[in-house]
């Protein structure tokens, strides 16, 4: 077998963030539900949602622990977002408002008549929410504060 014939199944195993969360190197599906704990274990949660032929079924329908195809959309969006502007969204969260901080309830679909709300969650929570390093852990952190407040778990539709 060519090295090149491997580009397509390396491709679609580096992007398994994408389609959903919580689970191991296998991906989503009937495995993952099983199958949680450390990497050898992984090939048998492989093996189950290879042979079954669940995992394809999970991520068309947004079971076994999968997301459907416009929610990992959006959720690859978030994670790119912040990843890429993550000094320039704290920046805007310390001082309550900002270009960085309106992009950033756009992306986790808030509507604009929240936006007053979020920006003060965000600013008085900021230490919070920054308190893990890095922008999956930020992000993480935000729909966690974002998901206790009442109005803004029902203005923001990607809190995923």
């Amino acid at each position: 077998m060519k090295l090149w014939h491997l580009a397509p199944l390396a491709l679609l195993l580096s992007q398994g963030s994408a389609f959903g969360k919580n689970y191991g190197m296998a991906g989503c599906g009937l495995g993952s539900l099983v199958v949680k704990s450390d990497d050898f274990v992984q090939i048998l949660a492989a093996t189950l949602n290879g042979t079954s032929g669940n995992q394809t079924f999970g991520i068309s329908s947004g079971t076994s622990n999968c997301l459907p195809i416009n929610k990992a959309a959006a959720l690859e969006q978030q994670q790119h977002f912040v990843r890429e502007n993550l000094e320039n969204l704290r920046r805007d969260m310390v001082k309550g408002d900002g270009e960085y901080l309106k992009g950033y309830a756009e992306v986790l679909g808030c509507n604009a008549a929240s936006y007053s709300s979020f920006k003060n969650v965000a600013k008085s929570e900021e230490a919070q929410i920054f308190k893990s390093p890095g922008a999956i852990a930020v992000l993480e952190a935000t729909k966690i504060t974002l998901k206790k407040n009442a109005e803004l778990q029902n203005a923001c539709s990607n809190l995923i």
